[in-house]
């Protein structure tokens, strides 16, 4: 089975150096042009966005954290387990793209310090968990839930920040072909013979 979906949802993270620690909440957006679905074997690629910019739980002088990450690539690989009219797809992915990180600070006369951005490539690794509802003809719905585990390092002049994407939970909404291609179909049986 061929499918192609779309998935939005939210991203949660968190953020500590030596000026404070945050919690943060966004949100994450996916596209899957290709996912490919055996008996037993699923496989996808997949594109995203994913922003966390809202701040919770703030602790000492961190006023403002915004990090952002563009999946450029991604490719996945998990098992398929039917249970009736749900399917159970655990998958691991590993992932290609850029981020980009800024913060800001209070000083200690009220006003803010701006920290300058920061833009780098990098590479992700992931495990994730499926449920899909796959019965209708051409239209799937499900839930994605996807656990993270690189940290990204940020290094000042004196310190070094540490920022990790933790999870993202998604709801996903796509199309599905359900025919099965042959690569001779339509094409004449070799040794095959009309016995009337």
């Amino acid at each position: 089975m061929l499918g192609r979906y779309l998935s939005y949802g939210e991203a949660l993270g968190s953020y500590k150096d030596a000026s404070g620690s945050a919690l943060l909440k966004g949100y994450a957006l996916e596209l899957t042009p290709w996912q490919n679905q055996t008996d037993l074997l699923v496989n996808d690629i997949t594109i995203g966005q994913y922003r966390l910019n809202e701040l919770s739980d703030i602790k000492d002088d961190i006023k403002n954290v915004d990090y952002e990450r563009l999946m450029y690539f991604s490719g996945s690989l998990g098992l398929k387990i039917d249970l009736w009219l749900l399917e159970l797809l655990p998958q691991i992915r590993v992932g290609l793209g850029e981020e980009k990180f800024s913060k800001a600070t209070l000083c200690d006369d009220g006003s803010e310090l701006e920290f300058e951005e920061i833009k780098r490539n990098y590479i992700a690794y992931s495990t994730e968990f499926i449920v899909q509802f796959t019965k209708f003809e051409n239209f799937a719905i499900g839930a994605k839930w996807s656990q993270y585990y690189e940290d990204t390092k940020i290094k000042y002049l004196d310190d070094v920040g540490k920022l990790k994407m933790n999870e993202t939970v998604m709801i996903m909404i796509g199309w599905t072909d359900k025919r099965k291609y042959s690569p001779t179909a339509g094409m004449i049986e070799p040794f095959s013979f009309d016995r009337r």
